[in-house]
């Protein structure tokens, strides 16, 4: 992977982070902008094959006005080798 791509994906899953005092509305806005900016650097192209979607499918979904499902982001997650998990905050 080039390191342009890994410095974006680092930058923009930092700003995630950042982003979780906000509403969860902006958050999941967020989110889904910086899975975009990740899935755009690695190339739509080469990961629409591992998620069973098109790549205009996804360049739609992760667009500015985009609103990808929790399936399409578990399979674009999938395919850049995210893992979701969640824990109880104590």
């Amino acid at each position: 992977m080039p390191v342009l791509s890994v410095f974006c994906a680092a930058f923009e899953l930092r700003n995630i982070a950042r982003c979780h005092a906000e509403p969860a509305r902006e958050y999941r806005l967020a989110h889904a902008h910086a899975l975009g900016v990740v899935a755009r650097a690695r190339g739509m192209s080469q990961i629409a094959p591992q998620t069973g979607l098109s790549r205009e499918q996804l360049y739609r979904s992760f667009s500015e006005n985009g609103n990808p499902t929790l399936k399409t982001t578990i399979a674009v997650m999938k395919a850049l080798g995210i893992e979701l998990s969640a824990k109880v905050c104590a």
